[in-house]
């Protein structure tokens, strides 16, 4: 069996796709979210106690994606591509 068979769809329609069902998902800007590093703190503390004494908020800094997104840099961009 070949792989055009197995595969219904080109490499470059197979990327459009996944682009399409999860580019609607995900926000302009990526901050980090509070709730995402508790998740990897927990994950990590599986095998590294020392991750469950850290807090997700002393290790979180979003401002410089705060800057970029207050300067209207992101949404310039984003627009371009549309």
């Amino acid at each position: 069996m070949s792989w055009s068979v197995i595969f219904a769809y080109t490499i470059p329609e197979m990327i459009q796709t996944a682009y399409d069902d999860n580019a609607p998902k995900t926000s302009t800007i990526p901050y980090v979210t509070l709730k995402g590093i508790k998740f990897l703190l927990d994950g990590i503390g599986e095998s590294d106690p020392r991750a469950k004494k850290v807090k997700p908020e002393d290790i979180v800094n979003n401002s410089i994606l705060q800057e970029i997104e207050a300067s209207g840099f992101a949404k310039q961009i984003t627009s371009v591509s549309k």
